[in-house]
């Protein structure tokens, strides 16, 4: 069975980046809604562009899923495969609640690691 929740790698490094982590969440659910409303408006030029973008960010911040994911996409896009990106979006938006559920845990580590 998957984790509900997908917690950031980074701070098993180093549990003092938890703040980072936590700004790049906050920002997460208006990354997603303006990857979502691009693909939805038929705007490949800005989907492209917020992909990739996000593609190179999700890694810095300890999540290479969702790096790997967007590479997909990119990939997919890039083939003009739409029904395959339209698949891996849903994909996205799921990876992206599970970011977003693992708040509290990177939290949880970020503390267990800092009582060391």
């Amino acid at each position: 069975m998957t984790e509900p929740f997908i917690t950031s790698t980074l701070l098993e490094e180093d549990s003092s980046l938890i703040d980072l982590i936590d700004k790049f969440i906050s920002r997460l659910p208006a990354m997603r809604d303006d990857i979502v409303k691009a693909h939805d408006d038929g705007d490949w030029e800005t989907f492209s562009k917020l992909i990739h973008q996000l593609k190179g960010v999700g890694g810095n911040y300890g999540y290479p899923e969702l790096s790997e994911l967007c590479a997909n996409i990119e990939a997919h896009l890039s083939e003009e495969k739409l029904e395959e990106v339209s698949n891996q979006l849903t994909e996205f938006k799921r990876m992206a609640e599970k970011i977003l559920a693992g708040n509290e845990e990177n939290h949880k580590i970020a503390e267990k690691f800092n009582s060391r």
